[in-house]
């Protein structure tokens, strides 16, 4: 299982992406972590310095938040969900999804509508009546397919 969470009032672009595949990348051995494929690798080390210590070739990227180099960045989050995801399969679960910054909430479209998503269950809880992203819930909340499925909580 991986976890991640949005907090009100931190600017964490990404940051339940950043903590459960943080995580999950640290417990990889390097053998592991080069399994994957690089331009994944050298996207998400955007997202988790560490893996530039201990994988010192990665190729350099850019930090923005353009448009083609969020979805480079999303595409490496997918491509890494997918590859996780071969042999067993994974719940995300991402809690507080009504603090969810821009990318988060694209990232999340992006992984519901990926045609082929493994093995991959995404479960977000939401406060009813508290999304502060700026952007409307119907625009970038993730669609309601079998691949991803959200609940809300009363709290």
């Amino acid at each position: 299982m991986l976890f991640g969470r949005c907090e009100k009032g931190l600017d964490g672009a990404y940051q339940p992406f950043r903590e459960a595949l943080g995580q999950h990348m640290l417990e990889l051995s390097n053998d592991e972590l080069r399994r994957h494929r690089a331009r994944h690798l050298a996207e998400l080390a955007r997202l988790v310095p560490e893996l530039r210590d201990r994988l010192a070739d990665l190729p350099a990227t850019v930090a923005s938040e353009t448009g083609a180099d969020r979805y480079r960045l999303i595409e490496a989050l997918s491509g890494l969900l997918s590859e996780a995801t071969r042999p067993s399969p994974i719940l995300f679960f991402i809690d507080d999804l009504q603090w969810a910054d821009l990318g988060t909430l694209l990232a999340l479209r992006h992984l519901s509508r990926q045609p082929d998503p493994g093995r991959l269950l995404v479960l977000v809880t939401e406060r009813h009546g508290e999304l502060e992203c700026g952007v409307g819930c119907t625009e970038c909340s993730p669609t309601s397919t079998a691949r991803v499925m959200c609940s809300t909580s009363k709290a």
